[in-house]
């Protein structure tokens, strides 16, 4: 190690920021069959005595024999009596059903018919019927229900050139007629799949008193494989486009009622389209998709409403494309400083129209991080706007303090926060006279392994979260490498704490690499590129030379497939190596064993 490198590594190669459910009884009655036999021949009878042939009898004896055959005569002639009125009712009853049709007998089961399926490559909505409730959220039965939702399909199908116009694919609109069943909670994923519906609205109608209502619309989008809604989630929730709707049983209010629901249909699918572009992660993407947002800001009428259905998520999503095109532009100040400036309005526009609607709060605080990096003027990266970082970290607290239910599981509210905070102490560390073993930067290891735990309760991440989670440990990488290299200059040999912080360093810079290639977008494939030449550096410090070479080659090809506006890949790899070189023990030549 005695050839040391000629710089330290420069905080500037982190400092940006990511973008941000019978039985039956049978009985039967006992049959009696009885028979008498009459023989009796040469009666004599005394006084006590009974004579029958040669056999006496007592006179008390005769008396209870003729008294039995009497009654058994009796019973005789009854049960006859009997036999006949019942035979006579079964006549009657046989005439009778011989008259009467044959019932019709049970069916046998037969298979379910194949449900209707909504056509491939068409935007399709499909509006189910509505679960009719009472006051108090009884289940009752209720045909206003489904009329109410088939009336809402047929408005949306009379406004289907108006949907097509906002969207680049033509528009299905199916109703009750063809889905006659309400959707319970739980079973709306399964059955807008089956149904190949791009959004399923169904939801509860209240009725209450003097006949009013109260209508709960639920959204349940469907996109496949893109999972754009999944950043904004919170859309169609209870407090945004689910809002319940008031009205009163007469035409005026059932077609207010479906001017609201075409209106938020709109305003949904707006969204979506713009949440998709997002998506893509590209300057380009981050540009129609701001482009998008803008208009439905100033054309649409869900925009220009004050109704409290969630109009704040358009203007976060507004400053987030802002914020993104920012990101990628760090070689322009002046637009840079303009992106971040519309974007910083955009956001508290946002936080004006719903002051719980945290995630705004640290957008926020992520422009106001970028605005206090100054651009031009700041050579060793630390000219700052100090008292403008201390407002982002009062807007992360905020965030991260708010109560739980403020907080969209789309937002990664928790994650984001924890990151800006560690930001703020990463940048007040490496700018501290007791660099690198600052107590800032110890405050932003908290942060930061706070911040990776909330990222490992995420089950799905997306593409931010991923972003995040590889800048949180691109930070810990170069926290770890600078403290392992002014600690080997210091003691000029491979020391025990050295071998600890390499071994650190590595795998924070390793884990940083794969988390921002899971991210897949412009942005996390500059910071790719950003941390290579330390990646480089320690793993060739530590003797992986092939790994080294696999990870740079890997790299490289990862920018050509991209087809994004990088320089030529030769060039890129001679920067990296040229970085590399200055900041490296062991020298890209040395390590990989080429002639110098």
């Amino acid at each position: 190690m005695s050839d040391q490198p000629q710089n330290r590594p420069h905080a500037s190669q982190s400092n940006a920021e990511p973008s941000g459910e019978n039985a039956r009884a049978r009985q039967a009655g006992d049959v009696i069959a009885s028979q008498i036999g009459d023989n009796a021949r040469g009666v004599a009878v005394g006084k006590n005595i009974i004579q029958i042939g040669s056999l006496e009898i007592p006179r008390y004896a005769l008396f209870i024999a003729l008294a039995l055959l009497g009654a058994i005569g009796v019973f005789v002639a009854v049960n006859a009596y009997v036999n006949r009125q019942t035979r006579a009712k079964t006549d009657q009853a046989v005439t009778i059903l011989q008259r009467t049709a044959t019932p019709t007998p049970l069916p046998t089961a037969t298979p379910s018919p194949t449900p209707p399926v909504m056509p491939e490559g068409s935007f399709n909505i499909a509006v189910a019927e509505f679960t009719a409730l009472d006051a108090d959220g009884n289940v009752i039965e209720s045909e206003t229900a489904r009329v109410q939702a088939s009336n809402i399909a047929s408005f949306l199908q009379s406004q289907i050139d108006s949907l097509k116009n906002l969207l680049p694919k033509d528009v299905v609109v199916w109703g009750p007629e063809i889905i006659p069943y309400a959707v319970s909670t739980g079973d709306e994923e399964q059955i807008a799949t089956d149904l190949n519906a791009n959004i399923l609205i169904y939801g509860n109608l209240h009725e209450l008193a003097n006949s009013r209502f109260r209508l709960e619309p639920m959204f349940h989008i469907n996109l496949g494989d893109d999972q754009a809604y999944k950043q904004a989630t919170e859309l169609g929730g209870d407090y945004a486009l689910g809002t319940p709707i008031r009205f009163r049983q007469s035409f005026a209010d059932e077609g207010e009622v479906n001017v609201s629901l075409r209106i938020r249909v709109q305003a949904l699918a707006q969204m979506l389209l713009g949440l998709s572009y997002m998506q893509g992660g590209t300057l380009e993407d981050y540009q129609d998709a701001t482009e998008l947002f803008q208009r439905v800001a100033n054309e649409s009428e869900w925009a220009n409403l004050n109704d409290g259905t969630g109009q704040e998520i358009l203007y976060h999503f507004l400053g987030a494309g802002y914020l993104s095109q920012a990101y990628l532009t760090e070689d322009d100040a002046e637009e840079r400083f303009a992106l971040l400036t519309e974007s910083k309005t955009h956001y508290e526009r946002a936080i004006q129209l719903n002051k719980e609607y945290v995630r705004s709060l640290n957008g926020l605080g992520a422009v106001n991080f970028q605005l206090a990096r100054r651009l031009s003027d700041n050579e060793d990266g630390c000219s700052m706007d100090w008292d403008l970082l201390e407002e982002v970290r009062l807007l992360r607290e905020a965030a991260l303090n708010s109560p739980f239910e403020a907080k969209p599981s789309s937002g990664n509210v928790d994650l984001q926060a924890l990151f800006g905070l560690g930001r703020v102490d990463f940048l007040v560390g490496d700018c501290a006279e007791d660099w690198p073993f600052s107590a800032a930067w110890e405050k932003a290891r908290e942060n930061y392994q706070a911040a990776i735990t909330e990222f490992e309760k995420i089950d799905e991440p997306q593409s931010s979260a991923y972003s995040v989670a590889g800048y949180v440990h691109s930070d810990l990488g170069y926290i770890a490498f600078n403290q392992m290299w002014t600690t080997a200059v210091n003691e000029g040999d491979r020391t025990p704490k050295v071998d600890r912080l390499l071994a650190l360093a590595t795998e924070q810079l390793a884990e940083a690499d794969r988390l921002l290639a899971l991210a897949d977008t412009e942005e996390s494939l500059n910071q790719n590129k950003m941390i290579m030449a330390s990646f480089l550096s320690v793993l060739c410090l530590d003797g992986h030379d092939v790994q080294a070479a696999d990870e740079l080659n890997e790299l490289l090809e990862r920018i050509e497939q991209s087809g994004l506006n990088f320089a030529p890949i030769r060039t890129i790899r001679d920067e990296i190596i040229s970085e590399m070189n200055s900041i490296s023990f062991v020298p890209w030549e040395a390590c990989q064993g080429e002639t110098q």
